[in-house]
């Protein structure tokens, strides 16, 4: 008894020293591709801040900022001639903006910018 009862936890042994060389194994390849990756997370990093830095008008999203004013400025302008249109049209042709009169020659859908 003692004998098969040896060869069988040898057996068991083996068979657990080659499930975790397996698993070393596999280890050992998830480790090499998370080396791969972080490297190459690096190095893209390092190419984004160079090519930012590097840019011919700056940085992008100081670009992107200086857009965004721009068209603030020109909607802001916009708004304001359109305030200036809507005044001449209730000197100039009596129109109102909330409703319609009986007698108003001039018919509009009323919208202002916000």
């Amino acid at each position: 008894m003692h004998l098969t009862d040896n060869s069988v936890v040898s057996a068991e042994l083996k068979e657990d020293l080659k499930g975790k060389k397996e698993f070393e194994d596999y280890l050992t390849k998830l480790n090499l591709q998370k080396a791969d990756i972080q490297g190459r997370i690096e190095k893209n990093k390092t190419w984004i801040e160079n090519f930012e830095a590097n840019s011919d008008n700056g940085a992008f999203e100081a670009q992107y900022r200086r857009l965004l004013e721009e068209i603030q400025q020109i909607y802001e302008s916009a708004k304001e001639f359109h305030g200036k249109g809507i005044d001449m049209l209730i000197n100039e042709f009596g129109y109102h903006i909330a409703y319609k009169r009986w007698n108003d020659t001039f018919s509009a859908v009323p919208y202002k910018p916000k």
